[in-house]
């Protein structure tokens, strides 16, 4: 049988229980890393064009808007605002090989972008 002096100090452990495990759940669980801003979009298009290599994730020319497709080596900001505007007009590209129809674009230049854009 539990004595009198025992029932405070099981009150006051049950009690730290409860107010302690939230805060110890919340502690474990694991941190989202925070949204994209536009200084890291920045960020992420002055390392892509210095350094293409490390740029592994084509990028969807049919999907990407004029920023997204500025990152991509070979893109300026006015080379990508033709191609949604071609892609507006005409409707998405079947392969990346109509990018050709895009002024601007080369055999040469299309063959680079091939590495980095799909359909």
């Amino acid at each position: 049988m539990e004595s009198r002096s025992q029932k405070p100090f099981a009150l006051i452990l049950v009690l730290g229980l409860l107010i302690l495990c939230p805060q110890l759940y919340h502690l474990s669980r694991r941190q989202e890393p925070p949204p994209a801003t536009s200084q890291s979009n920045e960020q992420l298009s002055q390392v892509a064009k210095q350094l293409p290599h490390l740029l592994f994730l084509s990028i969807s020319i049919n999907a990407a808007d004029a920023k997204q497709l500025g990152v991509i080596p070979g893109i300026g900001p006015e080379l990508s605002r033709r191609i949604v505007a071609y892609r507006s007009a005409h409707g998405p590209f079947r392969t990346l090989d109509e990018l050709d129809r895009v002024r601007g674009i080369g055999p040469r230049k299309l063959a680079s972008l091939k590495a980095y854009c799909q359909p």
